[in-house]
């Protein structure tokens, strides 16, 4: 009868430690995540989504088809993301009616993390309050190697809202250098230089539900290639 208790105790044992174990290696094989960032748009206005990788990755060549609704939305444009310094950047377009393919690759590894591309979209037929989602096709990833990088993905959409203005941060329907003096106030002290509710959205440019010293960055970036462009600002 002790034998049997004992085995059975045995057995118990071993199961737990199993599980465990099994558990562990689920959680070390945690995959990177390529996502789709986005956030707010106006009506027939211009928008831009990042594709990003959320880990440190080391990659030679990807390729990544982005599906959207063709009755809300354009394509205009994609640009290799910040992440890559260099390598061969290629999109050919709407190449469907609701789908956009971009390719980059290069001889060598690169050892990337944060925004593999960027794309533009112009918003049509959609009214303010509604949404309109953006999905990750069929898209692999390989390194230097010729070895597939497994990833998961992550989906997002816009939100069209009539009353946002991309960095403007103080609500003057502009987006200017005070902007992003007031992203930098906002930041030494919410207290005592806060940014209206009304125009919280509009600080937060990467989308990322905080607003730091990388949004005001970005508005003053913005301001230079406005410059360099010849545009108003």
């Amino acid at each position: 009868m002790l034998k049997k208790k004992t085995a059975v105790l045995t057995a118990a044992v071993l199961t737990v430690v199993l599980s465990l174990n099994l558990f562990s290696v689920s959680a070390k094989k945690k995959l990177p995540e390529i996502s789709l960032q986005c956030g707010y748009a106006q009506e027939n206005a211009e928008t831009t989504v990042s594709l990003n990788v959320n880990e440190k990755i080391s990659v030679s060549a990807f390729s990544f088809e982005i599906f959207f609704d063709p009755k809300k939305l354009s394509f205009e444009d994609a640009s290799m993301g910040s992440a890559l310094n260099y390598g061969n950047f290629y999109c050919n377009g709407e190449y469907s009616d609701d789908c956009v393919r971009i390719v980059w690759s290069d001889s060598e590894d690169a050892n990337v993390s944060g925004e593999l591309a960027k794309l533009k979209f112009r918003t049509k037929n959609a009214e303010t309050g509604t949404k309109t989602g953006l999905y990750i096709g069929y898209s692999s990833m390989g390194n230097e190697k010729f070895e597939e990088i497994a990833f998961d993905t992550v989906d997002s959409e816009i939100e069209i809202m009539q009353d946002y203005i991309w960095g403007d941060a103080n609500g003057d329907g502009e987006t200017t250098a005070a902007d992003a003096v007031a992203i930098n106030k906002y930041n030494i002290s919410r207290e005592l230089y806060p940014i209206n509710n009304k125009y919280v959205i509009n600080a937060d440019i990467d989308y990322n539900n905080i607003i730091n010293l990388s949004d005001s960055d970005g508005v003053v970036n913005y301001i230079m290639k406005q410059n360099r462009k010849g545009g108003a600002i």
